[in-house]
């Protein structure tokens, strides 16, 4: 491998931490996660394949935390 393409040791490509991957939002926030039109996702993927009905939740609960749950 050609030292000069070595991402190894590159800070840039290293992993995000767990402590910081998730954006901690306070309690004026919290309505985000309950409101329907703002979580509202597509019932299928962009395969076709059925998703479920709480994807739209799953998937802000991936980048968002409450401050009290931590």
């Amino acid at each position: 491998m050609d030292a000069r393409f070595d991402t190894s040791q590159d800070p840039r490509f290293r992993s995000v931490p767990r402590n910081v991957r998730k954006v901690e939002v306070d309690q004026r926030f919290a309505h985000m996660f309950r409101d329907k039109r703002f979580v509202e996702s597509p019932l299928v993927d962009a395969r076709g394949q059925k998703q479920r009905r709480d994807a739209g939740r799953q998937k802000l609960r991936e980048f968002y935390a409450l401050a009290e749950e931590r």
